[in-house]
C-alpha cells in the first residue's frame, strides 16, 4: 500500500469515528432530554405527559440515565459550575500546599461520607501530600492545577495502565458511580486542559470493561460512554462562564479556613 493510501485511509477512518461520535452526542441528548422530561413530569405528577413521553425498554439505558442525573441534578449553590467557581474565587491567592488541603474539602462538599468511602478519602489527602512538597510555599498557578488535577483523574480512572485503578475499582464494587462522576467533573472544572486526560483515562478503562462478557461489565462501558459525552457537551457549554454568583454565596464550606 503506498503512502498515499495510508494517509488517506486514516482519513476515512478518523472521518469515520468522528460521524460515529456525533451521532451518539445527538443520541445521548435526545435520550437524556427526554429522560428529563419524564422526570420533570413524574414531580409534577402529569401522568398523561408519561404515557405519551412512553417507558424505554432498555433497561440498561434507563440505570445509565439515571447515574447521570445522580451526577447532573445539583442545583443552586452546590451546582457543579457554581461550586467551582467559588474554590477558586476562595484559592487563588492561596499556596500550592493550602491549596491541595483545600482541595479535598471542595470534592468532598456534600458527598455523603460514607464509610465505605473512607478509603477513597485518604487516598486523595495522602496523594496529594506527596505531589510536589518542594512547591509547597508557591502560590498557585495554572501549570500546577493541570499536574495536581491530571493526577487525581489518573487516581479515580487507570494511575496510567491498561486497567482500572484500585480506587476506580472501589467505587465499582460499591456502585458509587455519582461520586465518580461528581469528583470527575470537579476537577474539569477546575482545569479545562484535562480533558485529553480524562478522556484517554476513560478510553483505557472502557476498552477494558469491553472485553468482558457480563452485564455489569457492559453496564461500565455505557455509563463510561455516556459520563463522556456528558462532561463534554457540558463544558462545551461553558456552563462556569454563565453562572452569576451571590456576592455572599450561602456555602458552609470556605476553603480559606481549614481545620
Amino acid at each position: 500500500m503506498s503512502s498515499n493510501s495510508q494517509i488517506s485511509s486514516i482519513q476515512r477512518n478518523r472521518e469515520k469515528k468522528r460521524r460515529q461520535m456525533q451521532q451518539r452526542r445527538s443520541q445521548f441528548k435526545h435520550h437524556w432530554e427526554l429522560y428529563q422530561a419524564k422526570q420533570q413530569a413524574t414531580q409534577m405528577g402529569l401522568t398523561s405527559a408519561q404515557t405519551r413521553l412512553g417507558q424505554s425498554d432498555d433497561v440498561l439505558e434507563v440505570k445509565v440515565m439515571e447515574a447521570m442525573q445522580r451526577i447532573w441534578s445539583r442545583r443552586g449553590t452546590f451546582a457543579p459550575a457554581n461550586l467551582a467557581n467559588i474554590f477558586v474565587q476562595q484559592t487563588e491567592d492561596m499556596t500550592y500546599g493550602d491549596y491541595k488541603q483545600a482541595l479535598v474539602r471542595y470534592l468532598w462538599t456534600a458527598i455523603a461520607d460514607q464509610q465505605g468511602l473512607e478509603p477513597l478519602k485518604l487516598k486523595i489527602k495522602e496523594t496529594l501530600t506527596q505531589l510536589w512538597p518542594e512547591q509547597s510555599k508557591q502560590k498557585i498557578d495554572a501549570r500546577l492545577k493541570l499536574r495536581t488535577c491530571n493526577r487525581l483523574i489518573s487516581l479515580l480512572t487507570t494511575q496510567g495502565l491498561p486497567h482500572p485503578s484500585p480506587m476506580f475499582t472501589l467505587l465499582a464494587v460499591q456502585e458509587q458511580y455519582d461520586v465518580f462522576g461528581l469528583m470527575l467533573l470537579r476537577l474539569m472544572l477546575l482545569s479545562r486542559p484535562s480533558y485529553q486526560c480524562l478522556a484517554d483515562a476513560i478510553k483505557a478503562l472502557r476498552s477494558y470493561y469491553d472485553k468482558l462478557d457480563n452485564p455489569k461489565s457492559q453496564w461500565i462501558v455505557s455509563f463510561l460512554d455516556v459520563f463522556l459525552l456528558n462532561i463534554r457537551d457540558y463544558l462545551d457549554r461553558g456552563f462556569d462562564q454563565k453562572i452569576s454568583l451571590n456576592p455572599t454565596p450561602p456555602i458552609k464550606t470556605h476553603y480559606k479556613s481549614l481545620p
